[in-house]
């Protein structure tokens, strides 16, 4: 599953190529360790739960995955900087080892968030 993590890290690092990501806003501004908790403390609020909640994204195929994975914004200034064909091709390689035997796409993500109160 490391294996596997990195792979998909890379691919959204491919997305995010020309941006620099830690001093803009946008999907990844809360990734870092304990910035969301940073970021309810600045807030005057208080964290009581910190958890993770783990989905699983399918695409179908190539055009369903490619349809969803360009539409956020790190997409969007990917392909205004690399251009669209590079993008796409980065995100289907990116994504290989996560097809299965029946063309579909299957990545399971962990998602990170708190509770808190004032």
């Amino acid at each position: 599953m490391v294996e596997r993590t990195a792979t998909i890290e890379s691919g959204w690092d491919a997305l995010a190529r020309g941006v620099d990501v830690a001093r803009r806003p946008g999907p990844f501004a809360l990734s870092a360790e304990g910035a969301l908790e940073q970021l309810a403390a600045s807030a005057g609020l208080t964290v009581t739960e910190r958890a993770e909640a783990v989905t699983a994204w399918e695409y179908a195929d190539d055009e369903t995955a490619l349809r969803g994975l360009l539409a956020p914004g790190p997409a969007v200034r990917a392909i205004e900087t690399a251009g669209e064909e590079a993008v796409r091709a980065g995100i289907l390689e990116a994504l290989a080892p996560f097809r299965t035997r029946e063309g579909v796409y299957r990545l399971e993500n962990t998602f990170v968030y708190v509770v808190a109160g004032g």
